[in-house]
């Protein structure tokens, strides 16, 4: 298991957003643990379909994660609003301020912290 980690990011259109994409494709694997901790792209309005429409790209690679078993996290940041409304058909696992993410260790679970 990998625990993959992004933040603050801001992204916009460009090659690093594909290059961006391409990672998740084909990096992310069925039980790995992915967190968005904030401020993935430049600014995100999530019940505007003009952002929805804008990064249709991320949202196929998020369907394409779920499919593998992948419920990746999204930690709200200062440059995201209403993502409840952005989600609506994935499965993602919303937080307000910070996610305490859980994973094995040889002898004991441990805990990591995760906030924006």
């Amino acid at each position: 298991m990998k625990l993959w980690v992004f933040s603050d990011l801001h992204l916009e259109e460009s090659a690093l957003y594909q290059e961006f994409l391409s990672l998740l494709e084909t990096g992310v694997a069925r039980g790995d643990q992915v967190v968005f901790a904030g401020d993935i792209f430049d600014l995100f309005v999530g019940n505007s379909s003009h952002f929805k429409l804008k990064f249709k790209g991320f949202f196929d690679v998020l369907k394409t994660l779920n499919d593998r078993g992948v419920v990746p996290h999204y930690i709200f940041g200062n440059h995201d609003f209403n993502l409840d409304h952005a989600f609506e058909n994935l499965q993602i696992e919303l937080h307000e301020e910070e996610v305490i993410i859980e994973v094995p260790g040889p002898e004991t679970r441990k805990k990591i912290y995760i906030a924006h």
